[in-house]
């Protein structure tokens, strides 16, 4: 069954993907109100515990609707919406994360 995950939410939406080493990757805004900042988190034991989060971005503006892959390389893709008007790519890889 469901349960509270403790990651903030300003009613936006998230992406989660497993990734080549079978952790976890959480893409979210890290805010109860505001589309701000866009962190990543990797949990590496099944979404248990979640002890590595990073700031992707941050500022004034919004990061929206993120969307994220990993490639064979091991490098995650990440597209998200800057203020709902431009679409974003950035990359970065798990060991930058942890």
């Amino acid at each position: 069954s469901p349960k509270n995950s403790g990651f903030l939410n300003p009613s936006s939406a998230s992406q989660m993907i497993r990734l080549i080493s079978g952790h976890l990757a959480l893409i979210y805004n890290d805010s109860s109100t505001e589309r701000r900042p866009l962190s990543i988190a990797l949990s590496a034991d099944g979404g248990r515990t979640w002890p590595y989060r990073k700031v992707l971005k941050d500022g004034d503006d919004t990061y929206s609707y993120p969307f994220a892959v990993q490639g064979p390389d091991g490098m995650i893709h990440i597209l998200y919406s800057l203020n709902r008007d431009k679409i974003m790519h950035m990359t970065v890889n798990e060991a930058w994360i942890l």
